[in-house]
């Protein structure tokens, strides 16, 4: 039995190995002292069986039918991340382990058949779970929760996204099948029989010779000559249109040219990178596309500058994919008779004459086994030598067998004319039994290896992907890298508790010994032994520490300690530390551990001991008393290295005394980080002790090696993991020392720059459509190529509108991207903060639009373009209290003042801490600062890169501060525009175009810049998108499919549709927005729906005839993301709905259906997502409440911070953590939140003294985190802050509207006051046109509305 396996290199963070070499550690613990567990192999890091390779283990409990097997992928995340799912990477890695089990494998792991093993494959990780899962349940959960659990048990999840998986399944075969046919093209295949036995190549081959080339009949050589067919080039078949763009990737990729033409050719690409023509003629052969990213094919022979050129080039997707289209078909069109085997195809049946009397008998025996439907399977029990393609009734598929489009099952084929002549005589001598009616018999084929009529997946792939789902857990929200080693730690105590009494001690030094031993074991290259229940790795560490004294021991433990931190200090450090080499040595020190370091190295050379003085004295009185015998034995030249790293231990007490008295007149080093230590020596000892400081422990300290190595860790600057040299700089080395630098050595982290708020960008990242911007005054700078017709086309047919291109390419349609500019206004495409070269870049945008979204986006793409650049992100809306403050002291607003603003906002470790920033020399420096020493690193760090380097601001929502305090906005821009003077750092400044902001705006920076709204294209491929992240289609029940059909019938049968179809007028379709979010999901449902009851296919393909003519119009309303998002989630929910829908489709929808919908959905979850294992008790009423705010704090924000978003970034909360009796009913729900989004408008204005008494306990249950939903995020500046200001505005509006109906106030007057908020105008007046009564019983005097100021009606 092989006991050692092949392993591949371990790629984790320092962070993530240990959490994983401590997760290893305890599991090979548990596994060892576990009595049920019969026998064991555990492993790290497999090769070639994909991602659940990190711990693999198989082992037998006592009482269990079979073995367990589990793969785990073990993910360490910071900040409690959601986790995110890959589906097609975990289920690759599934099929790989699967295939891996034989019953010949003599490997520990995979012996034996899989179905004979209980396999499960574990995604483990620290951060948290979605709502999608449930608890698992077998008769092996126990088993595994006490192997593996450090938290919560396994769960499985909900979703099952089926569908999503059978078109990886395809893909996969149909891009493996790619790789083979170019061969065909490029190589000189000799061995056609091998090339036959191509799985993929077996069971398409047929399939290819119907729809990719014409197959001629033999020629000499054994071998057939194709030709492609002309109609593949533009064939609209989905898996067809797949297998065209994976085989131009794979011809294109064989290319080769000579060196001449290679040079000739870049320099053509260089002057002209967006010129398709040109892009077909290098990619490939000269350069390669490789995730988004243009890369050169060979590095070596190419210069730093040209990579260089290359790197800043940025070609969008649509060009890439039209230039492969170009370089593809012409290689097909120039290869017009490519070379196949004789059996590609099945022309005709592969079986001599001989043979064809077997072939029927065989048939016959199949039929005389059907069942009663006459159906014929053919599975594994089936003579193998009767399915081969030579000989076999393989070859018969695509000739004598043929697709039952009804049943998907082969039928045979009685036509005579289209079958071969060897087809005709099996076919003659099958009619000859006049018993058996052919056409009745259908095939059913469940073996793997057999032709293929549709690219669908068989029932074997199908069971695969349930059997995926069956096995995969998700152990979420399981102990981090530290809790791990301390649960390990915890239960060694507890398994040695019987054997030792040294508890504390001595179960701390096994842990490290053990964890020490697994992790040289986790690092061996290549090959590596199994650990099993014979392996002692724990049990050597437990004795080797045991057979230790207790000072012996510890000494160990620091020698590990120094081992494992690997710090060598320079030596001019160490000659300036001056040590007594024959008295005593008192270091005081800023950071003990880096001192007991340096210590170690000047003494390295000399016996020595290091103890700690903590551990010293929390030994039990037994080994306490051994240790202090050891220390009046100890060799009088044998220096003794105390250090004291826990100030408690400063005051005296018995133990101490007696401790200290014992190092008299011995060699010591004593290290410490308090004065205080010297003077209680001094009471103890007549002997004269030499006192030093040590104050050189920074990284310019150490050793270039050292540095080095030090450099090469990692540390999370403004929330992205970066490696700690890309930041740091010759000057900025020395910031780091003392507790930073300890905290890098230990690999603990280090977070310079607060993250930025990502506000579920993940999920928008997978519906992120790419803008434009439009700059509004003419500067000679270079435009981007905006898309043409090909463009758009390509880019139709990337989203599978596959038959909708087709129609408008035989219109000949055009199809603008957006409508014509008459002012001819320069567009930009933008994706980095780069791509634009003004030093300050005003974007001015509409509510809704997504400049925060699109502001995140342009962040992550800059980072990933240079992840050093430090990029500040300022809410203006957040800091009213700053700006009031500057307002009302009157406060100059100097660079200093300015920094120390951002500075505040920015980073991590300031608290409450005072620091101040002085300029000196034309450099901003530290004044003073009061707090620690991260938090001077980080002001330091932040300092030195303004000074020095490039910052990039972004500050978001400047007419959430106008005009009150559009002086001191405008200055702090002022400030940082012109200092330093020597550096520009380039200024981004978002603002809603109200009032006279932009001219105001142009007058001040020249030039503004607008946010262009989506096109058609964009439109449809943003709900396309949004159709597939949501899962419309996957696992619906017959409840959801029901919905579907009601939603078809009505597109086809109401007579407004018809009318409105008929007047072939799109114009109305901006007075009816959903209308076009109907036709988009018609258009969907035509390429997507694939397994449907036949009533619904049908009356779909008439629909969808009527309704393609209208997916190119521009719908105003819907240019708005988040106007987009709204009509799509309201659809979303009337299909997805669990209960038939209640009420028909209505063609009359008003806008504030959407808000109504959604604002529903989001606030009933209140009341429906709470659970008792989610109970968190709220704070009591005795609690402290936030304080009464004073005059200066009214300076505070009274608006609603803006939370732009793309739409589909709203928050939905895991669970509600409020008290059960705190509940509010959806309705009173939704009371509450109109109330708290006026309150965001006018203050207490609005308000009766029980209204605000209930909105103050609302704002306070938000700030402790609760209650949570959709609408809200949190408190800033004592105000509810919403996730859009559209939707606070919305819910103001509606507010107001009540009030106005309540006390029968004249709207005109309401108007009037509402006048400098344009947006809330707009809503309110929206309100006016719906509610059609207020109308007729409005009250025609003009009504004073303070004299309703008691009532709670007074606006200011």
């Amino acid at each position: 039995m092989a006991l050692t396996y092949s392993k591949r290199p371990g790629t984790s963070g320092i962070r993530g190995q240990l959490y994983k070499t401590k997760l290893i550690s305890l599991i090979n613990f548990r596994l060892k002292h576990n009595d049920n567990i019969e026998e064991f192999a555990l492993a790290t890091n497999m090769d070639n069986i994909g991602v659940f390779d990190d711990i693999c283990l198989r082992f037998k409990v006592k009482n269990l039918d079979k073995p367990l097997a589990i793969f785990i992928q073990a993910k360490h995340r910071e900040n409690d991340k959601l986790l995110k799912n890959y589906w097609a990477t975990y289920f690759d890695s599934y099929m790989k382990i699967k295939q891996a089990f034989k019953p010949t494998n003599t490997d520990l792991m995979f012996k034996g058949q899989y179905d004979e093993i209980e396999c499960f494959f574990v995604i483990y990780t620290t951060a948290r779970g979605d709502n999608n899962y449930e608890t698992f349940e077998s008769p092996y959960v126990n088993s595994l929760n006490d192997v593996i659990g450090t938290a919560e048990g396994g769960q499985q999840t909900t979703l099952e996204p089926k569908d999503y998986l059978y078109k990886i399944i395809i893909k996969e075969q149909i891009s493996q099948l790619a790789k083979a046919i170019a061969k065909l093209f490029f190589d000189d295949i000799t061995d056609y029989q091998m090339f036959m036995n191509n799985e993929h190549v077996l069971n398409y081959h047929v399939i290819l010779a119907q729809s990719f080339c014409k197959v001629s009949d033999i020629q000499i050589g054994s071998y057939r000559l194709a030709q492609v067919r002309p109609e593949f080039f533009d064939t609209d078949d989905e898996n067809l249109m797949t297998f065209r763009s994976l085989l131009y990737s794979e011809l294109i990729e064989k290319r080769r040219v000579g060196d001449s033409e290679f040079k000739t050719l870049i320099a053509l690409f260089f002057n002209n990178p967006i010129d398709v023509t040109i892009l077909s003629k290098v990619i490939g052969c000269v350069l390669t596309n490789k995730n988004g990213k243009l890369e050169f094919v060979d590095n070596k022979i190419i210069n730093d500058d040209l990579k260089c050129q290359l790197r800043k080039l940025h070609v969008s997707d649509v060009i890439l994919d039209n230039a492969v289209e170009i370089a593809g078909r012409e290689i097909l069109t120039l290869n017009q008779n490519f070379k196949v085997p004789a059996a590609f195809g099945n022309k005709d049946l592969n079986v001599s004459k001989d043979e064809l009397t077997y072939l029927a008998s065989k048939i016959f025996f199949l039929i005389s086994k059907s069942d009663y439907n006459h159906v014929i399977t053919i599975d594994e029990s089936v003579d193998k030598q009767f399915l081969t393609f030579n000989e076999g009734i393989a070859s018969a598929v695509g000739n004598l067998l043929v697709l039952d489009d009804n049943s998907k099952m082969l039928k045979f084929n009685e036509n005579i004319q289209e079958l071969g002549d060897v087809a005709k005589r099996l076919l003659t001598i099958l009619k000859q039994n006049e018993t058996v009616n052919l056409n009745k018999y259908r095939i059913d084929v469940k073996i793997k290896l057999f032709p293929k009529l549709t690219f669908d997946c068989d029932a074997h792939d199908k069971n695969g992907v349930q059997d995926f789902f069956n096995r995969l857990l998700f152990y979420t929200n399981q102990a981090d890298e530290n809790d791990t080693g301390k649960i390990l730690e915890q239960q060694i105590k507890e398994y040695q508790f019987n054997l030792l009494s040294e508890e504390c001690f001595l179960s701390h030094m096994i842990f490290l010994k053990y964890h020490d031993d697994i992790q040289n074991w986790w690092i061996s290259p290549n090959k590596a032994v199994y650990l099993t229940e014979k392996s002692d790795i724990y049990n050597n560490a437990m004795k080797i520490v045991l057979s230790d004294s207790p000072m012996t021991a510890m000494n160990k433990m620091y020698e590990v300690k120094t081992e494992e931190a690997n710090v060598t200090f320079k030596r001019n450090v160490m000659d300036s530390l001056k040590l007594n080499d024959d008295a005593g040595n008192i270091v005081i020190t800023d950071n003990v551990l880096l001192t007991l370091f340096k210590v170690k190295q000047y003494v390295q050379c000399r016996d020595h001991v290091v103890l700690d003085l903590k551990y010293s004295l929390e030994l039990p009185e037994n080994d306490f008393e051994t240790l202090l015998t050891e220390l009046e034995t100890i060799n009088e030249n044998k220096i003794i290295i105390l250090f004291f790293n826990d100030s408690k231990f400063y005051c005296f007490n018995k133990e101490l005394e007696i401790f200290l008295k014992k190092l008299k007149n011995k060699l010591k080093i004593i290290i410490t980080e308090d004065k205080r230590i010297s003077t209680m020596i001094k009471t103890l000892f007549s002997e004269a002790f030499n006192i030093v400081n040590d104050e050189n422990t920074n990284l310019t300290d150490l050793t270039e090696d050292t540095q080095h190595s030090i450099l090469q860790k990692k540390i999370r600057f403004q929330g992205q993991e970066v490696k700690l040299k890309s930041i740091v700089d010759e000057v900025s080395k020395s910031f780091i020392k003392g507790e930073v630098l300890n905290k890098i050595i230990q690999n603990e982290t280090i977070l310079l720059g607060k993250a930025i708020d990502m506000f579920n960008y993940d999920t928008v990242n997978k519906m992120y459509i790419g803008r434009r911007v439009c700059r509004n005054k003419k500067r000679d700078l270079p435009v981007m190529r905006i898309h043409t017709e090909d463009d758009t086309l390509i880019r139709l047919k990337h989203l599978q509108y596959t038959t909708c291109t087709s129609q408008i390419k035989e219109k000949n349609t055009e199809l603008p991207m957006s409508k014509p500019d008459e002012q001819q206004q320069e567009r930009l495409h933008i994706d980095t903060l780069h791509d634009i070269d003004d030093d300050v870049v005003v974007l001015t945008t509409k509510p809704g639009i997504g400049k925060s979204t699109l502001f995140t986006h342009l962040f992550l793409q800059t980072k990933k373009v240079d992840q050093t650049m430090w990029i500040v992100r300022i809410n203006f809306i957040e800091h009213f209290e700053q700006f009031g403050g500057w307002k009302i002291w009157k406060i100059v607003i100097d660079i200093s003042e300015c920094i120390q603003f951002i500075c505040k906002a920015i980073l991590t470790h300031l608290g409450p801490h005072p620091f101040g920033i002085q300029e000196l020399n034309n450099e901003l420096i530290i004044k003073y600062c009061n707090g620690g020493e991260l938090m001077i690193f980080e002001l330091r760090m932040f300092l030195h890169y303004y000074n020095r380097k490039k910052v990039i601001f972004l500050f978001d929502g400047l007419d959430e501060v106008w005009p009150r305090y559009a002086a001191e906005v405008f200055g702090l821009v002022k400030i940082l525009k012109t200092y330093p003077t020597y550096i520009k750092h380039k200024i981004w400044i978002t603002s809603r175009p109200y009032a006279n902001i932009n001219a105001i705006l142009e007058k001040e920076f020249d030039v503004l810049y607008d946010l262009e709204n989506y096109s058609w294209i964009e439109q449809n491929m943003y709900l396309y998108m949004f159709w597939i992240k949501n899962e419309i289609l996957l696992n619906n029940n017959e409840t959801q499919l029901e919905n579907i059909y009601d939603f078809i019938n009505f597109m086809s049968q109401s007579p407004d549709i018809n009318l409105f179809l008929q007047n072939n007028n799109p114009s109305e379709l901006n007075e009816k927005p959903h209308l076009s979010v109907y036709i988009n999901f018609i258009c969907y449902l035509q390429v997507e729906l694939r397994s449907a009851p036949p009533r619904i296919m049908t009356a779909l393909s008439v629909l969808y005839d009527k309704c393609l003519a209208y997916i190119t119009f521009i719908n105003d309303f819907m240019k708005t993301p988040l106007n987009l998002y709204l009509i799509a989630n309201y659809f979303f929910n009337e299909i997805k709905g669990t209960r038939k829908r209640s009420k028909d489709w209505q063609y009359e929808i008003n806008a504030f259906t959407f808000y109504v919908d959604f604002l529903n959905n989001k606030l009933k979850s209140l009341t429906l997502k709470y659970s008792v294992s989610d109970y968190k008790e709220l704070p009591s009423p005795m609690a402290p409440r936030l304080p009464v705010p004073t005059e200066y704090d009214k300076l505070k924000s009274i608006r609603l911070r803006c939370m732009e978003s793309d739409g589909v970034n709203i928050h939905i909360p895991r669970h509600v953590l409020i008290r059960k009796d705190s509940f509010y009913t959806s309705q009173q729900n939704y009371e509450i939140h109109k109330k708290l989004a006026a309150y965001t408008m006018y203050n207490e204005s609005l308000f009766t003294t029980s209204d605000l008494k209930q909105i103050k306990e609302f704002i306070r249950l938000l700030g402790c985190g609760n209650p949570k939903t959709g609408i809200l995020r949190n408190v800033g500046n004592d105000f509810p802050i919403f996730i859009h200001d559209t939707i606070a505005e919305y819910l103001a509006a509606e507010f107001v509207y009540d009030k106005v109906k309540k006390y029968n106030l004249n709207p005109e007057f309401i108007l009037k006051a509402l006048a400098e908020r344009p947006s809330l105008k707009k809503m309110f007046e929206e309100h006016l046109k719906v509610n059609k009564e207020l109308k007729a019983e409005r009250n025609e005097k003009e009504v004073d509305v303070s004299e309703h100021s008691g009532k709670g009606m007074k606006l200011n």
